[in-house]
């Protein structure tokens, strides 16, 4: 599933060139460090960025970090 949404991605960005992205990597609650969890989700986020670039995105278009846990996805919203 997520592919297909890359893909609709590549194609808005190609259809309009001015458009730029910024992608945001998470990472979960299984008990990583602070810092393991900031660099997984970085990675997470750089990877996506790459697949947009083979598909002939401009790196010069997107911007990736990753989070960490901050604000995670709603899975894991509200969890003690």
């Amino acid at each position: 599933m997520y592919l297909s949404n890359l893909h609709q991605i590549v194609d808005i960005m190609v259809q309009d060139p001015s458009k730029s992205i910024i992608i945001t990597g998470y990472s979960d609650d299984s008990g990583g460090s602070d810092t393991s969890d900031i660099n997984l989700s970085g990675k997470r986020a750089e990877e996506v960025s790459k697949y947009l670039v083979v598909f002939g995105i401009d790196p010069k278009r997107i911007l990736s970090y990753g989070k960490g846990k901050l604000l995670n996805n709603n899975e894991n919203i509200g969890k003690d």
